[in-house]
Parts: structure tokens; sequence; C-alpha cells
């Protein structure tokens, strides 16, 4: 929070967690709602498959990181100002806790949605025996390695950069 301008006309600047919450509400919402109704359709089929656990898993942890910002808005000041905010929130470590656990959960709700994705083209395909049909496996195949290399790594990046810097326990001076 170095770098934060000082608020000398007393003014309050403008509220933007409104924005984040309801976003984050209607989006999650949605998603939840879409993920359950494919996930028991396919569980009362009984065609239940990897996939859907998946996109089940990425739900879940996008549902939390969801919990996360609400939480972020209402309780730590998320979408004020630095200086709109009480000193007990500037130097308290639980925001950028918060905010870190999301990037991660964030990371990872997407590497999950994008490997629901490739098993679906997956299983998709698997009937099928073409010249095509086999580039297009080959080409899923690189893609979810591409996949993930990149989350996976994007994800220990996060991790290490926590918990073998100072930011780790970063406090307000």
């Amino acid at each position: 929070m170095s770098g934060a301008v000082d608020n000398t006309s007393g003014a309050a600047a403008p509220f933007r967690g409104n924005i984040l919450l309801g976003t984050t509400l209607a989006f999650g919402i949605s998603a939840f709602l879409v993920v359950t109704l494919r996930v028991v359709f396919r569980a009362s089929r009984r065609k239940i498959g990897i996939s859907d656990y998946c996109i089940a898993s990425a739900m879940l942890m996008s549902f939390t990181h969801m919990v996360f910002d609400a939480l972020c808005v209402t309780k730590f000041g998320y979408g004020r100002h630095e200086f709109d905010l009480p000193a007990s929130i500037r130097t308290s470590g639980t925001p950028l806790m918060l905010f870190w656990l999301g990037q991660i959960l964030f990371k990872l709700s997407i590497l999950f949605t994008k490997l629901s994705l490739f098993f679906i083209y997956r299983d998709l395909f698997a009937q099928v025996d073409s010249t095509i049909i086999r580039i297009t496996n080959a080409a899923n195949y690189v893609t979810a390695f591409i996949v993930i290399s990149y989350y996976g790594a994007a994800t220990l990046l996060i991790v290490d950069i926590h918990t073998n810097s100072s930011a780790a326990s970063y406090k307000t001076p």
C-alpha cells in the first residue's frame, strides 16, 4: 500500500466495491446453478465422468473465491481507496492473505474448467477414427499439456512468492 495518495481534500473517494460484489455474486450464482444442473442431470443419467468432476471442482474453487471477494469487500474495504480505510485494516495481514488465496483459487478454477473441456472433447471424438479426428485429438492433448504446465507453474509461483518473501508478512510501517 506504498505509494498511496493522501486525501487532502477531505472528501471520501467513490466506493467501487459494489461493482466487484455485484459482478462476483451475479456470475458466481449463475455459474453455480448451471454447473449444478449439468452435474445433477448427468448423475441422474448415470453418465457422470471426469469432465463433470473437473467442472464441479472448478465451481467449488470459484465459489470459495467468490466468498473471499465478498468478505474482502464487506469486511476489509476492497473498493475503497487506501486513505479511506482505518489503520487497523491497512496494517492487517488478513486482506493480503485472502487476496493471495483468491489468486490460487482463481488459477486452479481456470485450470479445472479448461481440463473439463479437454475431457469433453476427448470423449466426444473417442468413437470416431479419421485423419482429421486424430489431428484434432493430438491438438487437444497438446493444448491440455500447455494448460496444465502454465496454470500449474503459475499456481506454484504464487505459492512460492508468498512463502519465500516478505510479502507474506507485509505490514504498512
